[in-house]
Order: structure tokens, then C-alpha cells, then sequence
């Protein structure tokens, strides 16, 4: 039996592509972007896209279980790139993992951001993360982040 998969924020499935490479079943892409969502159908054939508002948890009633949930929130607020504001409202889209897990108990999960996502306003946004799985069924340790610079990528 395949493991199937969720993919958040999908943009136009990177996170998606190593799963289904890997023999798990891509049964959703979903992101805001009409034109992100026409490639991820085009990259996956069999999977359903969805055209959500994350920022509105009701939105998550439009999905189902899946034993899998791959987030790459928008990263423009933690980006050293970016504007790099504490108030930008994409900042707290990853709000929207967290809701799927209380709804859908996944077996596992994958959030992808960028270094400053830990970082910036030294770690408060992260901090405020952190206390989220407490309230699962979650367990988090530090040995759950991983950094590419650490695997010769």
C-alpha cells in the first residue's frame, strides 16, 4: 500500500516530486496560485489540485486524510531576501500545517522554510511554534531540523 500525500503551499510540487519518486501516492496539491496549480496538475496527473485560501482554516474542509502532509509555506517575511517583516501576514500561513494536524492526524509531516523561518527576531517566530506540538500528538526535538549545509548537497 502507497503512503498518500498532501502537499500544501504546492506551488508547482517540487516537495511532491521526492515523495512520488520515492513510491508515495501525491492524492493532493494545493496553493492560492491559478498558474502554480496548472503545473502541479501537469506534473501529477493523478492528484486533485485545490485552489484554497489557507489563510481561512475552513478551507482545510475541502480535503481528507492523507497519511503524508508536505508544506513549503510562503518565506518572503523570514527571507534574508525578503522584506523581512514580523507583521507580514504570510508569516503565520504556517499556521495552516499545524490546523491540518489537529484535523487529519497524519502519520508523518514535512514544513520546508528558509534558515531565517529559525532564525529571525531571534527565533520568536519559531518559539511560538515549538509549544504547538505539545498540543498534538506530535513529538519534537530539535533533532527534527534538518539543514542541507549538513548533508554535502
Amino acid at each position: 500500500m502507497k503512503f498518500t500525500v498532501t502537499d500544501l503551499f504546492s506551488g508547482c510540487g517540487g516537495l511532491s516530486q521526492g515523495f512520488h519518486e520515492n513510491g508515495f501516492k501525491i492524492k493532493y496539491g494545493v496553493d492560492i496560485q491559478e498558474d502554480f496549480l496548472k503545473t502541479f496538475a501537469h506534473n501529477f496527473k493523478n492528484s486533485k489540485t485545490l485552489k484554497l485560501d489557507l489563510s481561512d482554516n475552513k478551507s482545510l474542509d475541502e480535503l481528507e486524510y492523507t497519511d503524508v502532509v508536505l508544506a513549503g509555506p510562503p518565506c518572503q517575511g523570514f527571507s534574508l531576501t525578503g522584506p523581512r517583516k514580523l507583521n507580514d501576514p504570510r508569516n503565520k500561513l504556517y499556521m495552516a500545517v499545524f490546523d491540518y494536524i489537529y484535523k487529519f492526524k497524519p502519520k508523518a509531516f514535512l514544513v520546508e522554510n528558509v534558515k531565517g523561518f529559525i532564525t529571525m527576531w531571534k527565533g520568536e517566530v519559531f518559539e511560538k511554534i515549538i509549544p504547538l506540538f505539545f498540543f498534538s500528538e506530535l513529538t519534537f526535538t530539535s533533532k527534527n531540523i534538518l539543514s542541507l549545509e549538513k548533508c554535502s548537497l
